[in-house]
């Protein structure tokens, strides 16, 4: 507990008046622009020559914490973004701080190639299983936002054993009946149950859904439902701080409650343009011939959340926490009770928390991290490198993943 106190004070922190003094979240790392660790000083003038490296096209959209690093991700939403998965090392009590580090592409510059698709292409989040198994998600387009995306790559998923980085333990493609020309993967949670399936949300505008991943017969099937998977068509733009930016967006964030003995387990989601909370059944998503077909009766709705999200993580004990982006803020909801009355904001300000992107947990310091990047200036073309526009934020909650 000292540990995680002294971390808390040595930051900048803020919290929402009134709420759990314990969930003082605080700003551990910030950029004006990302920077990596380059093989030396030529290798990146050639980047910048080349334009394979655009500061202001590069952004931090996802984060994960194993032991001592923190993963990241940098889609290649626009051209110019030299490493799509990174590392930086974790901020303890006691260690050295740079409060902007340079990011190491991993597992290392050569799985970072444009073009190479046994590479790293488009990576917008993974997920941490606790015996070291990282999954990635690699949509394989890259520059999705331009006007001519490049198409060269299908999409993977691609695992990497964290205890010993020699080479990825499995890569997955999927068929045709699982993925579009357009397939945005989006998310990603692991089903720890022992039965070996994984989740991923892809917001392709043509064939929304979700996509269930079986490890053991190593194939996939996709669940399709036009209500709760589709951009809500009332919910087309957002204004942040005043910049408006289109977000008519299909379903985005994840997050699996824990294993219980008591109730069903759930997978919960949104479209990034819903204000609505929606779950499914695993059991359903289990059963191919079931998930396939017409879904619509197994999906339960929530409520309303008071504004749209697209992070969301769920904790050990059935916690689900969220951004609410129009509001600069953090919620978090027990789902043990009911949605309606029982969302707690525990976290807001204008300045800091500027779309609340993804969420990840340190479980062994039982933190909860978070990336906020202002991603309505990246959308609108507003980026200014003379000011933060990515940072790197936690605070203890007392709790682990989901996952434990």
């Amino acid at each position: 507990m000292l540990c995680v106190q002294i971390l808390v004070v040595t930051v900048t922190a803020f919290a929402v008046k009134g709420e759990d003094p314990s969930e003082v979240f605080g700003v551990i790392y910030e950029w004006n622009k990302l920077d990596f660790t380059w093989p030396d000083d030529s290798f990146k003038a050639r980047f910048l020559d080349s334009s394979q490296f655009i500061p202001e096209n590069t952004t931090i959209s996802g984060v994960k914490v194993w032991r001592d690093r923190l993963f990241v991700t940098l889609p290649r939403w626009r051209r110019g973004v030299p490493a799509t998965l990174a590392s930086i090392p974790l901020l303890t009590a006691g260690s050295h701080r740079n409060a902007s580090p340079k990011l190491e592409p991993f597992p290392s510059w050569e799985m970072q190639h444009v073009g190479n698709c046994s590479a790293l292409q488009n990576v917008q989040n993974v997920e941490i299983h606790p015996d070291g198994y990282m999954w990635v998600i690699d949509s394989g387009r890259v520059n999705t936002l331009s006007q001519q995306p490049d198409n060269r790559c299908p999409p993977k998923i691609v695992m990497f054993d964290l205890t010993s980085v020699t080479s990825s333990v499995r890569i997955v493609t999927f068929s045709d009946s699982v993925t579009s020309g357009d397939t945005n993967l989006v998310d990603i949670v692991l089903d720890n149950d022992g039965t070996g399936y994984t989740y991923i949300s892809d917001a392709s505008e043509k064939d929304p859904g979700l996509i269930v991943y079986s490890w053991k017969e190593n194939r996939s099937w996709k669940v399709r439902d036009s209500r709760s998977m589709r951009a809500d068509p009332g919910v087309r733009s957002l204004s942040i701080n005043g910049v408006y930016v289109d977000v008519n967006k299909n379903i985005d964030g994840l997050a699996l409650s824990p294993v219980s003995d008591k109730v069903e387990r759930r997978l919960y989601y949104s479209p990034l343009s819903s204000y609505s909370l929606f779950s499914i059944p695993t059991s359903v998503l289990k059963d191919e011939t079931r998930a396939v077909g017409d879904v619509s009766g197994d999906i339960k709705t929530h409520g309303r959340k008071t504004s749209i999200s697209e992070g969301m993580a769920m904790d050990s004990r059935g916690v689900l926490y969220y951004g609410l982006l129009g509001e600069n803020a953090i919620a978090k909801w027990d789902t043990n009770l009911p949605f309606e009355g029982n969302q707690r904001k525990i976290a807001q300000d204008n300045n800091l928390l500027q779309w609340p992107a993804s969420f990840g947990f340190d479980s062994q310091l039982r933190n909860l991290t978070v990336v906020s990047n202002r991603l309505q200036n990246f959308l609108a073309g507003r980026v200014h490198l003379n000011e933060p526009n990515c940072r790197i934020i936690t605070a203890f909650t007392g709790t682990k993943s989901y996952l434990y």
